[in-house]
């Protein structure tokens, strides 16, 4: 029905579920790419990842086949922009980064409780619904077993091999090493990072802004701590902590409102008091002159 975009080994197309009378999106291996064995491998390997999660904020799929010659994975439809998308021209508040943070965490853990590591989350690669957020593109997702790979034989005869994207890449990934579920966490405070001053850091060791909450800069900074044994070892641990931050801020919202509510209604009784008194001055002023008057008329007509 229509094109929807296209990556490295696949496009993605928009189409009719007749049978259930719903909207799909096709994503289909490229015919370049079809005799490529990584590229299939890649392929297969994202539908695996995606069959195995079942979360809110994560893409779901709904099936996988091939038709003349052609692999293809249906998944579901997604009306929205990529977040990428949106902090190309606006900047998220507060608590919007923390909402979408929170999910984020709870998808990556999702994942990582199936032992799947994404390997490539970015802002590109999340989708901004009307109901939230959704988490796209596991083509480069690992299967791990005891904080290690999971590889065949292909993939150990071309070991190291450094994927994803090097903006959001953590220091263990850039170097060919292995990857886990804290490689995952060193991405979400990159994208953490992101929402919350609305651009891309142009290092790893640029300092976050002084004026984000400092409870949120901790949890970042911790993110990205550059030996993954510093940083938040689950990414449960990142959500509870983004959801304490959470709870933080709106704690200190609701007080400063109240606090600015209680000093305009001051401010109120302070102007009313000064009106009354402004009021009360004018109404005496009004019968010393009214009287002064009296008296004038009834001395002229005296005289």
């Amino acid at each position: 029905d229509a094109f929807l975009g296209a990556g490295g080994m696949g496009e993605v197309y928009r189409a009719k579920d007749l049978r259930l009378g719903r909207w799909v999106a096709i994503k289909v291996l490229l015919p370049h790419t079809s005799t490529d064995l990584d590229a299939r491998h890649r392929f297969e390997r994202e539908a695996r990842a995606i069959a195995n999660l079942n979360h809110p904020n994560i893409c779901t799929l709904h099936d996988i086949g091939s038709a003349g010659g052609v692999d293809y994975l249906v998944m579901e439809y997604l009306e929205g922009d990529t977040l990428a998308g949106f902090l190309a021209t606006r900047r998220l508040p507060m608590d919007r980064v923390l909402a979408h943070g929170i999910a984020l965490a709870g998808a990556l853990a999702a994942a990582h409780s199936e032992r799947i590591i994404h390997r490539d989350l970015k802002p590109g690669n999340i989708i901004l619904t009307k109901s939230g957020l959704k988490v796209l593109d596991f083509g480069l997702a690992e299967f791990v077993e005891s904080n290690a790979i999971v590889q065949d034989e292909e993939t150990r005869a071309s070991c190291p091999v450094v994927v994803g994207t090097p903006a959001y890449m953590a220091p263990e990934q850039r170097s060919g090493q292995e990857c886990d579920a804290r490689t995952d966490i060193y991405a979400l405070g990159l994208v953490l990072a992101e929402m919350a001053t609305g651009r891309r850091r142009a290092s790893a060791e640029e300092p976050l802004p002084s004026d984000l909450p400092p409870h949120f800069a901790f949890v970042v900074e911790r993110c990205l701590a550059p030996d993954p044994e510093d940083r938040w070892q689950s990414s449960c641990d990142v959500r509870l902590a983004l959801e304490c931050v959470a709870r933080v801020e709106s704690h200190l919202q609701r007080a400063a409102a109240h606090a600015a509510q209680r000093r305009s209604g001051a401010q109120r009784g302070a102007r009313f008091a000064n009106d009354r008194r402004a009021v009360a001055g004018c109404t005496e002023g009004g019968v010393s002159c009214s009287r002064h008057g009296r008296h004038a008329t009834g001395g002229d007509a005296a005289a």
